[in-house]
Formats: structure tokens, sequence, C-alpha cells
């Protein structure tokens, strides 16, 4: 059994792979992101060529859909994969073949597509596979018990250790903002 999430964050352009499978350390072979681009899961008889051949379609320019009409034009035994894409604009897509092990299930909407082999089956009905779901604002990591959650101390020193090329934390942002306009 195994389960994957492919998503983009539509506030800050960063992409995650998440995977949950009775297969130990799956991951290795089917997890795949770069900045920029976007995020692939392969998995049912996984192929580690099909991600990074994703991701480099995506590079190239084309969105998620392109990349899986490529995956599943140059991919081996593709009849047996199940394969997720998110592109850099936050479009998906999902490749579930005719011979892919188990009972099945997938589901896609912006920014978002999860796919699993056991774990969603139930879930919805077949007809529906496809039907969007739809992604709503992500929940802290950590709720403080009075639910509000401490100015940094010195954000620009954080922002200066973590580089340039780290994004901006949306929450962080929020932060600040309400920190400025309560000191007014």
């Amino acid at each position: 059994m195994t389960f994957s999430l492919v998503a983009r964050c539509a506030d800050t352009g960063m992409f995650g792979v998440a995977i949950s499978s009775s297969s130990p350390a799956v991951a290795a072979r089917c997890a795949y992101a770069r900045a920029g681009v976007g995020a692939v899961a392969s998995q049912n008889v996984t192929d580690p060529a099909l991600g990074p051949l994703a991701l480099d379609v995506m590079q190239s320019g084309r969105n998620a859909a392109q990349a899986i009409a490529e995956v599943k034009r140059l991919g081996r035994f593709i009849e047996y994969r199940q394969v997720l894409v998110v592109d850099a604009a936050g479009g998906t897509a999902i490749h579930s073949g005719t011979q892919v092990l188990g009972n099945w299930g997938q589901a896609r909407g912006r920014d978002v597509a999860a796919g699993g082999i056991g774990a969603l089956t139930g879930t919805r009905p077949k007809e529906d596979q496809n039907r969007d779901i739809e992604v709503r604002a992500r929940s802290p990591l950590v709720i403080p018990p009075d639910n509000r959650l401490p100015p940094p101390e010195n954000p620009e020193q954080e922002q200066a250790r973590l580089g340039a090329d780290w994004p901006v934390d949306p929450d962080l942002k929020a932060r600040e903002v309400a920190a400025l306009e309560k000191a007014r």
C-alpha cells in the first residue's frame, strides 16, 4: 500500500512531496522535486527514471499534462505505473496505468495531486476520481496554547542567515505586518 501527494504552495511557489508506503525506503525511488519547476511522485512497480524525465519536460517550458504525456510516451511498462505531477503554475496531472496493482485511487486539483494503491480505495466513487479537490489555506505546524504566534525576534537577521534564495514564509510576513500595525 502506497499513498503519495505532490503539492505547490501558491504563496511561495515551494514544492513538496509526501509518500507513505508499506515498502521500506520507497521515497528514494519515488519522490522528485526541482525548485521553480515542479514535483513528481512515481509509484507502483517504480521506475526511478520517470521523476527526472517529467521534471526535465517541465523545465523545458511544458506543463504537468504535457509532462505526463511524455512520461506515457517514453516510459517503459507505463501501464504498471502511477505518476503524479504538479508544475510551476500549479497545474496537475496524474497517470494511473491499466495494470496498476490492487485497488487504486486518485484525486487532483489546483496545486495538489494525490494517488494511492490501497490507500484511497473507497474514499470516492470511481466515477468521481478525476474531480477536482480543493486546497485550503495551510495550518501552522504548531499552535501555541493561546493561539497567538509570537513575532520573530529579528526577522532580518533570520532571513540573512537563511540566504536570499530561501523563500519568505507568508506567515512570518503576516506576523511582521501585524506587529508593525500594533506598534502604531
